[in-house]
């Protein structure tokens, strides 16, 4: 009886008008929101490929997640930079909150660049690694290529963001991601399908329309910087690097971006084994992902506001409140991937038919989607206890956590089941459930103690 007085306690501080919950919601939800601008682009990007075929899909589908895994490198320092800048803010250091933009912003513009040729370089040899001599590999060439183009520019984008959301001001990104979402879907219908005397570009067009709606997503945090508020953190305009906050910025991000390159890279080997299987598959893990990301975006948000919560608090010695923003924004969290969880239960078959209508490709993603619906409630306090402990300078913890998670989990159980076995697409994607549940266990084991309460950054 005591342990359900209990229960019901914890579940009625949830929906209370309290400092915290109202603090919790302030700062996630502008971010879920433009979070959710992402999730419009991606799951209008899947749609709209996904009238050309499964082959046009496939490209799409591993061409994006190579993207996104070179851009792994990018948030990692972008994670980094909101924790500098929410800890310095804290403290009231504004000059220094502001120098970790100044320093950042230096270092997109540069090795950004940099990087962006080198990919460009070596697309060809990375889509003949995963694509398995699959058909689609010539798309999936041609539209990483366009892509690659926008790297810096969203480098840029994330580095802005989370700067503000640093000091609190996470509007100021939702501003931003609903500029972009509306350019991209708008020149999706441009270049795709050839309107307004533009030549139709099919999958290559969607890759064009992802790269230039990154530069109004730049243009509109402009006006933000106005107002005497900001004075103080952006003042003197010009500034050098600093090096000391290179170092601060390089130290803290790296085991960070390592974590999210692990992860990504695990991803891509993951498409690689869909591969294996057929472009079906990798077709199918497309629309899943796709679907997914209308649960992983809310999620994503409150471990922004996670991050943001815990590290000023620990900047004020304020422990408890630390750990109990941490978990209430998890249980929130939990909420809202819960209820989509029971969505994908329900109706998976209409909700694939969505992006694609070959039964093949809509049979390979119903078995998927459910099994990974499963472990939504997981994957909300996994990622929300990593941003936490990151938030606390535990970046080079939760590392070896993704690392041994991802590459001793989910790839081993994912080509065991899916190749192996031969349980085609649903066998590929028990990896992705095993996974969830292994981080949230130990990411959970890891924050029950008070070690993560004294680490300096």
């Amino acid at each position: 009886m005591a342990t359900l007085r209990g229960l019901q306690h914890r579940v009625a501080r949830l929906f209370r008008s309290s400092p915290l919950n109202r603090r919790v919601w302030s700062l996630a939800l502008p971010v879920m929101l433009s979070m959710t601008t992402f999730t419009a682009i991606m799951i209008t990007d899947t749609a709209m490929v996904g009238r050309l075929g499964s082959e046009a899909l496939a490209a799409t589908s591993m061409g994006g997640t190579a993207f996104w895994t070179v851009m792994s490198l990018f948030i990692g320092a972008a994670h980094a930079i909101q924790i500098l800048v929410a800890r310095r803010f804290g403290e009231k250091r504004l000059f220094e909150a502001g120098n970790v933009l100044y320093t950042a912003l230096y270092l997109a513009i540069i090795p950004g660049g940099i990087l962006t040729a080198v990919c460009i370089q070596f697309t060809l040899e990375l889509i003949a690694f995963l694509s398995h001599g699959e058909r689609f590999s010539d798309n999936a060439i041609s539209f990483l290529r366009i892509r690659f183009l926008g790297l810096t520019l969203y480098f840029i984008i994330f580095i802005l963001r989370s700067f503000f959301d640093g000091i609190g001001r996470t509007y100021v990104g939702l501003v931003s991601a609903i500029t972009s979402m509306a350019a991209n879907i708008f020149m999706n219908w441009v270049f795709i399908f050839g309107h307004l005397g533009a030549p139709a570009m099919g999958a290559d067009g969607a890759a064009l329309a992802s790269t230039l709606a990154g530069i109004p997503g730049i243009l509109v945090f402009v006006p933000f910087f106005f107002g005497k508020a900001m004075q103080a953190l952006i003042r003197p305009a010009l500034r050098l690097p600093d090096m000391r906050v290179l170092r601060e910025i390089v130290l803290i991000s790296l085991p960070t971006s390592l974590s999210e390159l692990v992860m990504n890279l695990s991803f891509l080997m993951f498409y690689k084994i869909a591969a294996m299987i057929g472009t079906n598959a990798v077709a199918a893990t497309g629309i899943v992902v796709s679907i997914l990301s209308v649960s992983f975006m809310p999620g994503f948000g409150f471990s922004i506001a996670t991050m943001t919560i815990v590290g000023q608090s620990i900047a004020r010695k304020q422990y408890r409140k630390a750990y109990h923003g941490a978990y209430r924004s998890a249980a929130y969290a939990a909420l809202v991937m819960g209820g989509m969880a029971c969505m994908f239960l329900s109706i998976p078959g209409p909700l694939i038919r969505l992006f694609n209508e070959d039964p093949a490709v809509v049979e390979a993603a119903i078995g998927a989607l459910v099994l990974v619906a499963l472990g939504q409630v997981g994957d909300a306090y996994g990622m929300n206890l990593a941003g936490a402990l990151r938030s606390a300078g535990m970046v080079y913890h939760v590392l070896a956590v993704y690392a041994v998670a991802s590459l001793g989990v989910l790839l081993p159980v994912a080509y065991f089941m899916g190749v192996y076995l031969q349980l085609g697409t649903g066998g590929l994607w028990s990896g992705i459930l095993v996974w969830i549940l292994v981080l949230w266990g130990i990411l959970a084991y890891m924050f029950s103690g008070n070690r993560w309460q004294h680490i300096k950054i």
